[in-house]
């Protein structure tokens, strides 16, 4: 399922909802960028990492009050808050970078919200289409798509991504 009215603020693709921990994230699966909206990076994580604003306000636009985007350092990385609502805007990269991780096997603990059926599934059974993520059972409902079971590197930056969020 698509984030309602949710355009990654990097890219403008629409965003796709992503659950972990029980926590709904909007997650950009053209870009790699994920929304927090307030309170979601603790919740995930666990803890608190408050970012720094660096600078004025970016052209970016938060994706839940549209108001401006302002760079901040997070652990010595770059992400775009907005100071209205409280969001955080972060790749995976910068997440890589500012998040100290920790070994985690449960991958069935990782969820993502399938474009076509709108029912969550591990991510262990996504498979990708035009978009963002399909289960199985849905994929003739993307006929311009080739719907393939995750090659294992984006299948492993998937789960890498999912090993940040979880302590």
């Amino acid at each position: 399922m698509l984030a309602p009215d949710r355009d990654c603020p990097q890219c403008g693709r629409a965003m796709q909802l992503f659950f972990v921990e029980r926590v709904e994230l909007d997650r950009c699966f053209f870009c790699r960028a994920t929304w927090f909206d307030r309170g979601e990076l603790e919740r995930v994580l666990g803890r608190v990492l408050t970012p720094k604003l660096e600078g004025d306000a970016t052209a970016r636009r938060c994706v839940a009050c549209r108001e401006p985007l302002w760079p901040a350092s997070l652990n010595g990385r770059r992400v775009d808050v907005c100071v209205a609502c409280g969001g955080t805007l972060a790749t995976d990269q910068e997440l890589q970078h500012a998040v100290a991780r920790t070994p985690w096997t449960g991958v069935q603990r990782a969820l993502f919200l399938c474009m076509g059926c709108k029912d969550k599934y591990a991510v262990t059974d996504a498979r990708r289409v035009d978009g963002g993520l399909s289960c199985p059972r849905c994929l003739d409902r993307f006929p311009g798509s080739a719907p393939q079971k995750p090659e294992p590197e984006w299948l492993a930056w998937l789960l890498e991504l999912v090993d940040l969020f979880v302590p």
